[in-house]
């Protein structure tokens, strides 16, 4: 290393690097305590990226699974088709007694 020759350079050197504060005895430790909580972020969000992106994928899948898959029927069940017939026939039931009643008087 180099050192200058002059001394009022050296002088102003040394000045400016007296009046620096003195760093704490276990400055080294804490750092390194800083930088490894820093290295397990950096590492659980490489990781988090992807999980998320294959958490969503999954769970259209599976959306699209149960809403589109398997031998759905074309036609309504019976029972449904019972139903309606039913409500049909008691309305018209209904309909030609109120009519009925309109003729009587």
């Amino acid at each position: 290393m180099n050192k200058p020759k002059d001394t009022d350079l050296r002088e102003a050197m040394r000045r400016m690097y007296a009046n620096t504060p003195q760093l704490p005895s276990d400055f080294m430790e804490r750092m390194h305590q800083a930088q490894e909580k820093e290295n397990k972020r950096r590492i659980l969000r490489r990781w988090l990226y992807p999980i998320s992106i294959g958490a969503v994928a999954a769970s259209l899948l599976l959306l699209f699974l149960f809403n589109h898959g398997g031998d759905q029927p074309k036609e309504r069940p019976l029972v449904a088709k019972h139903t309606t017939e039913v409500i049909q026939q008691n309305n018209v039931k209904e309909a030609t007694q109120q009519n009925n009643v309109e003729e009587e008087p």
